[in-house]
C-alpha cells in the first residue's frame, strides 16, 4: 500500500477543495486521511470548499489507504453510500454489489459494469481484516 500516493485530478465537485489543499500542501490520500474535524473546519473557515466535501474526501482516502483500493473504487463505495471500513466489513456482498451497479449504471461509466461480486469480496475481506 502507497499512502503517501499523490491523489490524481479530483472530479469537478472536489475543484474547490483540491485547490486549497494544494495550496497548503496536502496532496497525498494519506494527509487527507489524517485530517481532523478541526483541521476541516479550519479548511472550510478559509472560505473554500465544504464540510460536507471535505469529509468525502477523508472517506475516500480511508478506503484508499486502509484498503488499497483505486481512487474511482474507493469513491464508487462511497458515493454508494458505504461511508466507512467498518460499515463495508458488516455488508453483504450482493448488497454492496446492487447500490455499486445501481451507481455505474446511473454514472454511465461503461456498458459493462467494472465491479463484480469476486472484487466486493475482497474489498469486504480487505475491511474485515483492517477492523
Amino acid at each position: 500500500m502507497d499512502n503517501n500516493k499523490e491523489f490524481n485530478k479530483l472530479t469537478a465537485s472536489f475543484k474547490k477543495e483540491e485547490t486549497l489543499l494544494r495550496e497548503k500542501g496536502i496532496n497525498t490520500w494519506n494527509k487527507i486521511k489524517v485530517l481532523t474535524d478541526r483541521d476541516v473546519f479550519e479548511l472550510v473557515g478559509e472560505g473554500c470548499g465544504s464540510i460536507r466535501n471535505f469529509r468525502c474526501l477523508r472517506c475516500i482516502a480511508t478506503f484508499i489507504c486502509d484498503l488499497d483500493l483505486q481512487q474511482d473504487e474507493a469513491a464508487l463505495l462511497m458515493h454508494s453510500g458505504i461511508p466507512s471500513v467498518k460499515a463495508l466489513a458488516n455488508s453483504y456482498p450482493e448488497a454492496i454489489h446492487t447500490k455499486v451497479t445501481r451507481l455505474e449504471t446511473i454514472l454511465g461509466t461503461s456498458e459493462t459494469p467494472k465491479t463484480n461480486l469476486k472484487k466486493i469480496i475482497q474489498w469486504i475481506n480487505k475491511a474485515k481484516d483492517k477492523i
